[in-house]
């Protein structure tokens, strides 16, 4: 079956073919063009919003249309999905199917809001099933087969959309199709099936980003000496993002509760970061300073403390401020911001509290040091 646009169609667009068009586009994507409507719209359903949210598929910015407002020229395939009522008119050449759902509303029906939304919960997934065959009727390029579209998904953070995808795409031989079955069952916690697709993957054609997939999967499951296995075999593969590779091994090390060589590896990540690796890098760094200054404090790890607490220079202006007129507070105050631990820590000797103030002083370009008290 050959179509570029499809048109589900209710009474009033306002459950099952709301559900419908979610379902459709999210698998689909951009390789055909939804849409929905009624012979008499009037709002989506709350309780279709809330079944398509279990999927990871919003509908809040969907509203009910009118059959009369879609023009003809635009759908290729109508979808009819009345059981009960009497189906809406489509004047078009299209090609027709009928699918005969009931309304999972069931109006006429004393219901809890929980035994209604089982029932939204039902024609959802019937839904899903008969577009899953659909794409497969259809053939051709569909994003279903379409890595890209995938990622998409799971950067969308559409779980549902991208487990959809995994399901198709494992067996299709597509590149990439055991690396998103592992990472949606890896974000479903589910850590034994994310290792065997990322073991899958890699019999099928090792990659520098399955072998830090698996690595990252391994350690979720605590096998650290697997983990650090793989993450040697990803910084031994082609086209390897060493930085990216490094990072996740520090990781590893800080879970391992070795934060010093989690330290050491963080050193070796290279000048040119990007935004995001760069962030997580820094707070993986500032944990591990914490984890061995709670072994080791005194007033000279507060000096560095002053030091590193650099990332937001109002706030930290204004802790210059308070060290003008108490540095003891000031340095209370910032190693509040490092846990509790370091607010009960011994300062001892007003030299190292004058050199801490000063510091801060210097940092934030408040001359703060020239009000200190003798």
């Amino acid at each position: 079956m050959n179509f570029e646009s499809v048109l589900f169609l209710c009474v009033a667009n306002s459950a099952r073919s709301q559900m419908a068009e979610g379902l459709a586009r999210m698998i689909f994507g951009d390789a055909v063009r939804v849409q929905s409507a009624g012979s008499s719209p009037s709002r989506v359903n709350p309780f279709a919003i809330r079944a398509m949210a279990e999927l990871g598929v919003s509908l809040d910015d969907h509203a009910s249309t009118s059959v009369q407002d879609v023009d003809p020229e635009t759908v290729d395939l109508v979808i009819t999905l009345c059981a009960e009522e009497v189906c809406p008119v489509f004047l078009g050449e299209a090609q027709r199917l009928h699918w005969p759902l009931q309304d999972p509303d069931r109006k006429q029906e004393q219901l809890t809001d929980e035994e209604r939304l089982a029932y939204f919960r039902i024609a959802r997934d019937d839904i899903r099933g008969r577009i899953q065959a659909l794409a497969k009727q259809r053939g051709g390029a569909t994003p279903v087969a379409n890595f890209e579209s995938a990622l998409d998904a799971l950067g969308r953070g559409e779980l549902g959309a991208a487990k959809v995808f995994a399901e198709q795409l494992v067996g299709t031989g597509v590149a990439g199709a055991f690396e998103i079955a592992a990472l949606v069952a890896q974000q479903e916690g589910d850590l034994d099936a994310a290792a065997a697709h990322a073991e899958s993957g890699l019999r099928e054609g090792p990659t520098w980003r399955l072998w830090e997939l698996a690595g990252n999967i391994q350690s979720d499951r605590g096998l650290f000496d697997a983990a650090d296995a793989a993450y040697g075999q990803a910084l031994a593969s082609e086209g390897v993002w060493e930085d990216s590779v490094r990072f996740n091994r520090a990781t590893l090390a800080a879970r391992r509760g070795e934060p010093s060589d989690a330290l050491a590896i963080l050193d070796t990540l290279g000048d040119d970061l990007d935004d995001d690796l760069a962030a997580l890098a820094f707070d993986l760094f500032l944990s591990c300073r914490r984890t061995l200054r709670s072994e080791t404090l005194d007033a000279g790890h507060l000096y560095e403390l002053v030091l590193e607490l650099r990332a937001d220079e109002v706030h930290f202006t204004q802790r210059a401020h308070v060290a003008a007129e108490s540095p003891a507070r000031a340095l209370e105050l910032a190693a509040e911001d490092l846990g509790p631990e370091y607010a009960a820590a011994e300062i001892a000797g007003a030299a190292e509290i004058q050199d801490a103030a000063g510091a801060l002083s210097g940092v934030y370009w408040v001359d703060a040091e020239r009000h200190l008290v003798d």
